[in-house]
């Protein structure tokens, strides 16, 4: 498997979609999650999936949800 982004996230709508979700689940997490992952990736000039860049990403939402601008409270 390829470790390009693109092509992770790619498979990850596919597994999603596997599941039966619906179209606006699979868009939801398309826009809420993946574009944001994507957009990460772009901004920092890397295309490849990185353990640091993740890392990165996820202390970078963390900061975000105790700072309230993630909302705790979700559907």
């Amino acid at each position: 498997m390829s470790n390009d982004m693109g092509d992770l996230i790619q498979e990850a709508m596919h597994q999603l979609e596997a599941f039966g979700l619906s179209e606006g689940t699979l868009k939801s997490y398309c826009t809420r999650s993946f574009n944001s992952i994507r957009k990460f990736y772009a901004d920092k000039c890397v295309t490849k999936f990185q353990k640091t860049i993740m890392e990165e990403l996820k202390e970078d939402y963390q900061k975000q949800y105790n700072d309230g601008r993630i909302p705790h409270n979700t559907l």
